[in-house]
């Protein structure tokens, strides 16, 4: 990702000159990989709910692609919707917080992984977070109604909100995910 940011900042952006910026982008991009501590989020929760917050035991659908069959299980789960939208739209988005564990294939390794070098998974390097990853691939609502009232019963419990730090890497990433330019071979097909 870090590599090839100001190719993608000129493609996504054509009318902005991203040649001469490139190095310090790509600088401050590489910023995040260097901070550590409690610098990304906190227990100290935002009252309402805003985007980036992270929950725990958020009922979520799992279907088996080769069965076709589905389960119902709870997760942690980070709020991707706008902070705005959270109060008054009837869904809101979320992705799972998973444990990184979960992927051990070839594909995805855990350096890779926690290199924030995949599009669709980001790592919050935070000593709490540690063993977690979300996974962008896998959005789902939920009715906002029914998850204040899970909320509100102590159902789902909110355990962190970003810091301003951790707010940024995080868009950082939906940006990189949702508004990269097409691959050439979707373009041609």
């Amino acid at each position: 990702m870090h590599n090839d940011l100001g190719n993608y900042l000129s493609s996504v952006f054509p009318g902005i000159d991203f040649t001469d910026k490139s190095n310090e982008i790509k600088k401050a991009i590489k910023q995040f990989d260097k901070l550590e501590g409690n610098k990304f989020i906190t227990h100290n929760c935002i009252t309402h709910l805003a985007q980036g917050d992270i929950f725990k035991n958020v009922p979520y659908i799992h279907f088996n692609t080769d069965t076709g069959n589905y389960m119902k299980t709870l997760v942690d789960a980070i709020l991707v919707s706008n902070t705005c939208d959270a109060s008054r739209k009837e869904n809101l988005t979320f992705a799972p917080v998973l444990p990184i564990a979960l992927f051990n294939d070839n594909e995805l390794s855990h350096n890779e992984l926690k290199a924030n070098n995949k599009f669709a998974f980001l790592y919050i390097p935070d000593i709490r977070l540690q063993d977690k990853i979300i996974d962008f691939n896998s959005f789902f609502s939920f009715p906002r109604e029914t998850f204040e009232s899970l909320l509100d019963n102590q159902r789902v419990e909110k355990k962190y909100s970003l810091m301003l730090t951790g707010y940024y890497l995080y868009i950082t990433k939906l940006v990189t995910l949702l508004c990269r330019p097409e691959s050439e071979e979707v373009i041609r097909s």
